[in-house]
């Protein structure tokens, strides 16, 4: 019998891609850990398995079933109740917390249930808004075909089960933004405007995505998203003891003091290019290490350059917006201080316009994009001398080692594809914002 031979779409090449990485670090995690026991099999995978709140006030504890509490979602649900959240007093009192008052307002509403009922209601919620969008996303596909899509390139992940492991609140941020993007996809600008100033308010790095309002000369709804930022921002500070802006000032002192902190004492968490830089100089390799000592401590800089690049490709008329999106998701993943496995989520929102917009990029291009992306979707938890040495939170891993170098490598490969002297002159004269462009 013949049958005609269909040629494969691009999430479904992805798809494979992200899969064939998967198994292979499921199969070499499961190894260092049962055969080499260099780990429990939940620390390469995630973390650890008995998650509570450490030395922290018993009152934080739920009743217990079995030693994990996800406590991601465990430890702000608690400091939501407080006075004032934000300020750090010693071990015996709240633990650090840097989460934006939007954020503090979030929890604040599960935090009405009972916390196991409360889990499962934000779990539940966050799931039904994270699949609407994947799997309109893929209403051209067959149900069989959008299953086997939707779990290749999102369940079977590194992100996504850290996303449940920890109970991360990176989860429901994801879904709305998968939302926004497609309220956006379908002309809802006001939806999508609305949506993406909550997500704003709730971790502020998602700002970088309104330059898809910006590509589009949507002016009055960039300004609906940025005022709804500003409103989701200030409304919760009248709840918390302390004057607002004191308040916001304990938020930026945490999150500027703690992310150096976690980006070296989590080394073995942290994708981003701090994270792939100290992992290289770790190694001690003549003059390669004393490089990334050098640019290390020259971060401010290597940032700055990579940012350049990262402006040129927002702000080049000629980018379609799945290299766009795939950019500024890269940006995020890997630009700042400390990037956790849950927050490699982000690249879902990529995969969003990957699959929505297909055929927009050159197959051999998205091959190689697919690649570094499938890469970050590893459980990369894997010590880097995985064979004589046992997981710490500040050791050199796979995940620190390439999760920096992954983001970077995708900004870069994307610049060299679009780089020219016409496209320089058209960034320069600001193309983007005359009349006759028109966003791709």
């Amino acid at each position: 019998m013949n049958r005609t031979k269909k040629q494969s779409t691009d999430a479904q090449v992805l798809a494979a891609q992200i899969s064939l990485l998967f198994l292979v670090s499921f199969i070499i995690i499961y190894i260092a850990s049962s055969y080499l026991q260099r780990s429990p099999f939940e620390n390469l995978l995630s973390f650890y398995g008995s998650d509570g709140p450490g030395m922290y006030p018993n009152a934080v504890l739920p009743k217990p079933y079995g030693v994990h509490f996800f406590g991601d979602f465990l430890l702000p649900q608690w400091q939501s109740n407080l006075k004032d959240p934000w300020v750090f007093k010693k071990v015996v009192g709240p633990p650090v917390n840097n989460y934006f008052p939007f954020s503090m307002a979030v929890f604040w509403v599960f935090a009405r249930f009972s916390y196991w009922h409360s889990f499962l209601v934000f779990l539940i919620s966050s799931f039904l808004i994270f699949g609407y969008p994947l799997i309109r996303a893929l209403e051209n596909y067959s149900a069989l075909q959008k299953t086997q899509i939707i779990v290749s390139s999102v369940i079977l992940t590194g992100p996504m089960i850290s996303l449940l492991d920890r109970g991360n609140l990176q989860l429901l941020l994801v879904a709305l933004c998968l939302v926004a993007v497609h309220a956006f996809n379908k002309k809802k600008f006001i939806l999508s405007a609305v949506l993406f100033g909550l997500v704003i308010a709730m971790k502020a790095y998602p700002v970088i995505f309104l330059i898809l309002f910006i590509r589009a000369k949507k002016w009055r709804d960039l300004f609906t998203s940025a005022a709804t930022a500003f409103i989701a921002t200030w409304l919760p500070l009248i709840f918390y003891s302390g004057s607002p802006l004191q308040i916001l000032k304990s938020v930026w002192e945490n999150i500027r003091i703690w992310g150096d902190v976690y980006a070296h004492g989590y080394l073995a968490y942290n994708n981003s290019i701090r994270g792939s830089l100290l992992s290289i100089e770790a190694f001690q390799l003549p003059y390669l290490s004393s490089l990334c000592n050098h640019l290390y401590s020259n971060i401010g800089i290597v940032i700055f350059g990579i940012s350049l690049l990262v402006a040129f490709v927002l702000m080049c008329p000629n980018v379609p917006r799945v290299e766009v999106m795939l950019v500024s998701v890269a940006a995020i993943c890997g630009l700042v201080d400390y990037v956790a496995p849950y927050a490699i989520g982000m690249y879902f929102i990529a995969l969003y316009f990957i699959w929505t917009e297909e055929g927009t990029v050159p197959r051999k291009w998205l091959i190689s994009y697919g690649w570094l992306i499938a890469i970050l979707m590893m459980p990369r938890g894997l010590p880097v001398k995985f064979w004589n040495t046992n997981f710490g939170f500040d050791i050199p891993t796979y995940t620190s080692l390439l999760g920096g170098i992954c983001s970077v490598g995708i900004i870069v490969l994307i610049f060299i594809r679009h780089f020219s002297a016409n496209n320089l002159r058209s960034v320069l004269r600001f193309d983007l914002l005359k009349h006759n462009f028109v966003d791709q």
